[in-house]
């Protein structure tokens, strides 16, 4: 029995683009998260353009990557920027940010 290499990884679940999105968002602002985010397709293509010449290294790529980016994780929101922790001077009679609707 021979298993075929994989020429790929699975493709990351799209809470991980919403995650990572949202994290920028709120330790470098909106714009911070955005620029990180260029840069990362930048990068991409820059990694993309090695592997075509034969530069690209072993490292398998993750399969669907820069598209889910673009796709769940590129521009953040407002809601990124809502912390999500009760806070403790936070009004015992309204629930927390979390919880809140979105876009409210």
């Amino acid at each position: 029995y021979e298993r075929k290499a994989a020429k790929t990884l699975p493709p990351l679940p799209r809470y991980w683009y919403e995650a990572r999105r949202r994290m920028y968002a709120r330790t470098h602002g909106r714009t911070g998260a955005m620029l990180a985010n260029g840069f990362w397709v930048a990068g991409h293509g820059l990694y993309l353009v090695r592997r075509a010449v034969g530069l690209g290294g072993s490292h398998l790529p993750v399969a669907n990557e820069a598209r889910d980016l673009l796709r769940h994780g590129m521009l953040p929101s407002k809601a990124d920027l809502q912390p999500h922790v009760a806070r403790w001077d936070d009004p015992i009679d309204q629930p927390p940010a979390w919880m809140a609707k979105r876009g409210a």
